[in-house]
């Protein structure tokens, strides 16, 4: 198997670059960052070290087989039908099978764009962000400004707003966030959520900016800074610009093959087995496939990236020769996650879309105030546990768990049945909308973890009684040791 990519680093998760990455202390960094350790050792950031792959020229010589990595190349042509691509080198490469997983690259502003190709100062404060070099630059970037303003109020401009003001904590950086909708991850949370998550932003130190565009950007020499305008007639300034406005499939290689590309949104369409043409496959990011249950999709999150991608490896190692030969078929409901704290987290599975009708059960209300007005209405009012239902069609399509976490209940040395997979499982059933079945469903999630308080009740009792039978295991052993032996004096047998 031979792997080609254009970043200088082994295949890595990038879910930490906007999250743990900027909580640890910068020796844990540094070793994270090492291709030399892996998610078994050093970290959970590259799945293999770069021992783990063969020389790319010394392929063909390893007679069992293996993994090549060919870093810092870029496929730039391809041709079907002499299963054949050129890279950026001038190298050609034949193939007996393809897989595209060539995922994506950070959404542009127009603006911004405009602004930079006119000021080398505008071009060098933005920013983008997707993978580890930009982390690395990004981070010390801010470690040296005084100002940023992040663009976007989707997963990534949340996720990095809120771990920039780790470093505010250190160097009293000011962070800005600009959004053109009316809340933070208004897209797939809904209404009430939304707000909360933004309340809790706003108190960890960001200034919002809600349903603003940026109109304007420009470079302020007298203050040595980017000056951005908003639709509001407001303009901020600041040493950094972060735009954080989502991703665009990589489907340039389309052209060159002869692809299709899905109108709507972007991707290398494939089939039910990830496939786009005869050998040719697709998955991650840049593909849209067909979901069976809820249609055409494209999905943009690392769950969905593993599973897809093993399917498609599945079916190119398969033997077309083979009469039992069985292809897989890509049915997986992926899950995706935020978790901007411990009292904000949460993870989902299907279409979480915030256009479509909610319904939602939580824990317990906000508590009241003494008036019987709502409470304080702070962050801290929203850390209880719940469970969102997202409808279509008056049936389940989207379930969303808050704060809540994936095992049931909490052990390690037991196997804990999985909520995901519950809420898998109930879109499975294409589960119909009515009020009563849905708090069921909710009481299922056991949204109030009366399971798991139950188990570690039950799991203390276990272990308290094994205790107590150890002891007297021993008392007994002891006793049975310092008996008649002890006096010199013979046991008489004991009868069976």
């Amino acid at each position: 198997v031979l792997m080609i990519g254009d970043e200088p680093y082994p295949p890595y998760l990038r879910p930490p670059l906007s999250k743990e990455l900027w909580r640890r202390k910068d020796d844990r960094v540094k070793a994270m960052l090492s291709p030399l350790g892996d998610m078994r050792r050093n970290s959970w950031l590259f799945v293999e070290p770069d021992s783990f792959f063969i020389e790319p020229r010394r392929l063909h010589l390893a007679d069992t087989g293996g993994v090549s990595l060919w870093k810092g190349r870029r496929v730039i042509a391809l041709d079907i039908a002499d299963k054949r691509v050129t890279l950026d080198s001038g190298d050609r490469i034949e193939y007996g099978k393809c897989l595209l997983a060539t995922g994506g690259r950070p959404r542009t502003l127009p603006v911004f764009d405009a602004a930079a190709a006119q000021s080398p100062e505008v071009a060098a404060r933005t920013a983008y962000f997707r993978n580890i070099d930009d982390f690395q630059s990004l981070r010390n970037k801010a470690n040296q400004a005084k100002s940023v303003i992040v663009i976007g109020g989707g997963f990534l401009g949340c996720e990095l707003a809120v771990s920039l003001t780790e470093v505010a904590k250190k160097t009293g950086l000011e962070v800005h966030q600009v959004f053109k909708e009316s809340g933070t991850l208004a897209h797939v949370l809904p209404p009430h959520l939304s707000e909360h998550t933004s309340k809790f932003i706003a108190q960890s130190g960001v200034a919002q900016y809600p349903g603003e565009r940026v109109t304007s950007v420009d470079w302020d020499s007298a203050a040595g800074q980017v000056k951005v305008g908003l639709s509001s007639g407001r303009s901020l300034s600041a040493d950094l610009c972060l735009v954080a406005v989502g991703i665009e499939a990589n489907t340039q290689l389309a052209e060159s093959a002869g692809l299709e590309i899905d109108p709507g949104d972007g991707g290398f369409l494939v089939n039910a087995e990830l496939e786009a043409r005869a050998d040719l496959y697709a998955a991650g990011d840049a593909c849209s496939y067909y979901d069976v249950l809820l249609g055409r999709r494209r999905v943009e999150h690392v769950n969905h990236a593993e599973e897809s991608g093993a399917v498609a490896g599945r079916n190119m190692a398969s033997e077309p020769a083979d009469p039992d030969r069985k292809r897989s078929t890509y049915q997986h409901q992926s899950s995706f996650w935020c978790n901007l704290a411990n009292t904000l987290a949460w993870d989902a599975v299907g279409l979480v879309d915030s256009r479509l009708e909610t319904q939602s059960f939580f824990a317990m209300p906000p508590p009241a105030s003494d008036d019987g007005a709502a409470g304080s209405d702070t962050a801290e009012d929203y850390q209880y546990p719940g469970v969102v239902f997202y409808l279509k069609a008056g049936r389940v399509v989207g379930i969303l768990l808050w704060n809540l976490t994936d095992e049931i209940f909490q052990d390690k040395k037991a196997f804990a049945p999985s909520r995901l997979n519950l809420a898998r499982k109930v879109l499975a059933e294409r589960q119909l909308a009515d009020p009563a079945a849905l708090q069921a469903l909710a009481r299922e999630f056991d949204v109030y973890q009366t399971v798991d308080d139950d188990y570690q009740d039950l799991k203390k009792y276990m272990e308290t009684k094994e205790r107590q039978q150890q002891q007297q295991a021993e008392a007994s052993a002891t006793a049975n040791s310092s008996g008649p032996a002890a006096t010199g004096v013979a046991s008489a047998p004991v009868p069976a």
